[in-house]
């Protein structure tokens, strides 16, 4: 993928990067298959077919009916799209099969992350047909055909002639436009992606993608990607000047032989009827060049890193967190834009300098050649015998040495913040799921379901975007709990992670008249946003635009394929947008989903950690200041001993900053903290941290009228015990 295309011995199966959150297509959409039925209709993945998700629906309360039918016509179907807020943070997993990272000695590699939004992709939609869409005007403005780059995107790619200077090894190319390329040697057409661009990284043109991160073995050549991305400089294209002239727009020229120039000094060669024009720099931030996350080949799973990197052998899959942007708004003069995210992952061979190599090394010269066969190892002794024994076989496919392999996202939104919301200036964190129904064996190689992070740790008053979504195209036979075909999530918090066995939060009404509360300590912040988690509004019917009580629910109805049978969610819809929500409430808390959460056959858990600073804040602020006062109070009292005249002040204020600090030092010198200043600090202390303590209690929940007290005292004899008791029991000992 780099403009020096870098080489790998593998043989002819895929190598597969596959993207689980937010969920990959590769090129799936709403077929019910655990195949994708068309490896072409958006873009060419070069990955197994049984890889990707379906597109998200949200139909109440199913896109498919009993009889394993789905309806793509449906209200709702494909319309579970995802949105994410400006500046909230978005974990991307995925897993990528040869590996990565610099502890894998046995490849070279890059992992590169775009994202393209509609003010370069106008017409940018998932589509409800599994059809590539037709190269015409008609086709590209037909709405049931899913297309992510513009018609015009690849009508100049097919116009344009080829970078002749690349290393195709001994490919046979089928023509001299930038649809053929050594990976795509026929050129074949991939909804409108132009096949040279995806190959090559960073392309020599202008793309309508925007950068986020290259992720690489070697960071020595963190430099070249980010003073060579888009997202800081403009790229040329020549122009037809007498179309430039006429509309403004630049299209590709083309010349009299059919295909127009590629470089700026072969489009001065025909300045009659081209015009070079540099553009495309997105002016933001360079991608973010690291070290890629570590993997090893020949898998599709979470990793670990490898004995002697890393202290922690914990398991987690690849990931990588966007902070989402929002510079698609400095074009758009609206309030959300349609985006979608592309992963390219390209694994080389360090057989040779493939930053080197180029057209020289083509045909019979090719560095290695298809499926070579010969006496590899020396064993022939004579000469008359050279390459006829002992000959061994490789298995070379010259059109993937050096291969990209990519995944792309189904549309997604990107949207402003509220002024109105209480998290219009908060850290906001996306927790969300993946995976799809199915044992690990029916969905492989994707994933059967999990929350997204499954570990998120985040500080007080941060918020939390919960929002979900899953298809309804699911395969007929794919084992699962609930409806058949239908993904459904919820979420219930857990004593602990241990257990399987959700809390019992036991909402009931405080006597005197006050709102309900929860016996057991919620993160959430009323009994309404718990229920709307753990049941997903299934009791309601919100299709008038006004929420009445729903008919949908029968409580004695134990069919699991009855949309009635809410107690596993089947009349929710796939999508669910629990809306963001803030953490006050410092702690762990764990949580399942009730419906795919089954021990022994899968487990969907996770854990929100909030990080308390505000305690921290409140007894430092406050130790912060008695040293504060303490200080003046001496400093003042030691300027009046040098000097009598500067404790006659003349303003009224420095004579009543003069009185205060007479009346504390007086207070220090005649009681108990003058004899006992080290006591005196520490009950000041105690005092702040049960105040502390106390406050946090009262948004706890608990109706017991000591409980505040409870937790004071508790917050009091944690320091007490650090400082008095276990010290004195350690000299003891």
């Amino acid at each position: 993928m780099r403009a020096a295309v870098l080489l790998v011995l593998i043989g002819t199966a895929g190598a597969n990067i596959f993207l689980h959150s937010p969920r990959g297509s590769n090129n799936k959409l709403n077929e019910v298959s655990n195949s994708v039925q068309n490896p072409l209709r958006l873009f060419d993945s070069q990955n197994s077919p049984r890889g990707g998700y379906q597109v998200g629906d949200k139909c109440a309360p199913s896109c498919s009916d009993s009889n394993g039918i789905y309806d793509k016509t449906t209200p709702g179907a494909g319309q579970g799209q995802m949105y994410y807020y400006v500046d909230s943070h978005l974990r991307i997993e995925w897993t990528n099969q040869h590996g990565c990272g610099h502890a894998n000695e046995n490849i070279r590699c890059e992992i590169v992350l775009q994202y393209m939004c509609e003010d370069s992709a106008p017409e940018l939609r998932d589509g409800s047909t599994t059809d590539t869409v037709p190269n015409t005007v008609i086709g590209a403005s037909d709405q049931q055909y899913g297309l992510q780059e513009s018609r015009q995107d690849y009508q100049n790619c097919e116009s344009r002639e080829r970078n002749k200077g690349l290393y195709t090894a001994d490919q046979r190319l089928a023509g001299d436009a930038a649809t053929s390329t050594r990976q795509n040697p026929a050129g074949a057409r991939s909804g409108f992606e132009c096949p040279e661009e995806r190959d090559y990284y960073p392309y020599w043109h202008p793309t309508p993608w925007r950068d986020i991160a290259v992720m690489t073995d070697d960071t020595g050549h963190c430099s070249y990607y980010s003073w060579n991305s888009q997202n800081v400089r403009d790229y040329g294209k020549c122009c037809n000047k007498n179309h430039l002239a006429g509309t403004g727009e630049c299209i590709q020229m083309t010349s009299s032989a059919g295909l127009g120039p590629n470089s700026f000094a072969a489009c001065q060669n025909d300045r009659q009827s081209g015009t070079w024009i540099e553009t495309g720099n997105w002016g933001v931030d360079p991608p973010r060049c690291m070290v890629a996350p570590y993997s090893r080949d020949n898998q599709l799973a979470d990793v670990a890193a490898p004995y002697g990197v890393a202290p922690s052998l914990e398991l987690h899959p690849p990931k990588f967190s966007w902070k989402i942007p929002g510079d698609v708004f400095k074009r758009l003069d609206q309030d959300e834009a349609t985006c979608v995210l592309r992963m390219r992952y390209n694994i080389s061979s360090a057989d040779y300098d493939g930053w080197t190599v180029n057209s020289l090394f083509n045909g019979d010269n090719a560095k290695v050649s298809t499926n070579p066969t010969r006496d590899f190892v020396g064993f022939s002794k004579d000469a008359g015998l050279l390459d006829s024994n002992f000959k061994l076989k490789l298995s070379v496919d010259t059109s993937r040495l050096g291969g990209t392999f990519e995944d792309r996202s189904h549309s997604f939104r990107i949207r402003r913040r509220s002024l109105s919301s209480s998290c219009k200036g908060a850290n906001i964190y996306n927790l969300n799921t993946k995976g799809r129904r199915g044992d690990i064996v029916q969905v492989f190689p994707s994933v059967p379901y999990d929350f997204v992070p499954k570990a998120l740790e985040l500080s007080e008053g941060d918020c939390v975007h919960f929002q979900w979504t899953g298809s309804d195209a699911n395969p007929v036979d794919n084992t699962g709990n609930g409806r058949r075909m239908t993904d459904r999530t919820n979420l219930v918090e857990m004593p602990a992670l241990n257990l399987n066995v959700p809390a019992r939060h036991g909402y009931a009404e405080v006597t005197g008249g006050g709102a309900a509360r929860p016996t057991f300590r919620t993160m959430f912040p009323d009994e309404a946003t718990v229920r709307r988690m753990a049941y997903l509004e299934q009791e309601l019917d919100c299709s008038s635009g006004e929420c009445l009580s729903s008919l949908a629910c029968n409580e004695d109805d134990d069919n699991d394929h009855s949309s009635a049978n809410c107690k596993l969610l089947n009349a929710a819809p796939a999508y669910f947008d629990g809306g963001l929500v803030r953490m006050d409430k410092p702690g762990q808390f764990p949580f399942i989903s009730t419906r795919n959460n089954a021990f022994g056959f899968g487990s969907q858990k996770g854990v929100i950690v909030v990080k308390a600073w505000r305690m921290l804040f409140i007894v430092g602020g406050s130790a912060a200041l008695v040293v504060l006062i303490v200080f003046a109070v001496l400093i003042t009292r030691w300027r009046i001993a040098v000097n009598a005249d500067w404790g006659k002040p003349e303003s009224s204020l420095a004579r009543s900053f003069l009185y205060s600090t007479n009346c504390c030092f007086l207070v220090m010198e005649k009681t108990f903290c003058s004899a006992y200043p080290f006591t005196s600090a520490l009950l000041l202390v105690c005092s702040a941290l049960f105040a502390v303590g106390y406050w946090q209690a009262l948004d706890d929940g608990d109706p017991a009228p000591f409980y505040p007290l409870a937790k004071g005292c508790g917050r009091v004899l944690d320091i007490l015990c650090n400082l008095i008791f276990l010290p004195v029991l350690r000299n003891l000992s």
